[in-house]
């Protein structure tokens, strides 16, 4: 026997769909362009330097919260130097709260000298750059017991960390700090 029940189809986007304003100032291949994170960034990354763009990206490694991304422009604005003391230990390796595990090392001087390295590049690029292209992949936050949010967890165990959305709000406010 046939049942004659009406099939509902339900069609999901997982995308947005807009019309994006047109610029009257357009990137030019000329221009310097400085780039900083999520992992979108360094796919973009490589596709401008692919076709010969002066781009640099990513100073700090992957980035994916707002809050992370602006306090590492901020760093490199100010040209921060980094030390020991900014850094953790865990499972033989030092790391920095504010980097990627790629800066990580067994020796602290190793981290301290790769973070500085990428400081200095990133402070240099900086002052030349045209264009600050920034890409959030998450307005979830990872916050150490003293609020610290930090950029990357170092597969440090999870208890260690209090996981927290960002309203809408904090994350305008935290652009508009760095704009």
């Amino acid at each position: 026997m046939h049942n004659n029940v009406m099939q509902t189809q339900y069609c999901m986007d997982f995308h947005l769909e807009f019309t994006p304003r047109h610029l009257d100032n357009k990137i030019k291949h000329s221009d310097h362009l400085f780039l900083a994170g999520s992992c979108f960034t360094e796919q973009i990354g490589q596709k401008l330097a692919a076709h010969k763009f002066s781009i640099i990206d990513n100073p700090n490694g992957i980035l994916f919260n707002p809050v992370s991304i602006v306090k590492s422009v901020t760093s490199y604005i100010e040209n921060k130097r980094y030390s020991e003391a900014d850094l953790f230990y865990h499972d033989e390796l030092w790391g920095s709260w504010e980097h990627h595990t790629r800066f990580s090392s067994v020796n602290a001087e190793e981290t301290v000298r790769k973070i500085n390295q990428s400081q200095e590049a990133a402070h240099a690029f900086l002052q030349k750059a045209d264009w600050l292209l920034l890409t959030l992949g998450s307005a979830f936050v990872y916050e150490l017991e003293n609020k610290q949010v930090v950029a990357n967890c170092h597969k440090v165990p999870t208890d260690k960390f209090k996981k927290r959305l960002l309203s809408v709000d904090e994350v305008v406010t935290t652009l508009d700090g760095l704009i």
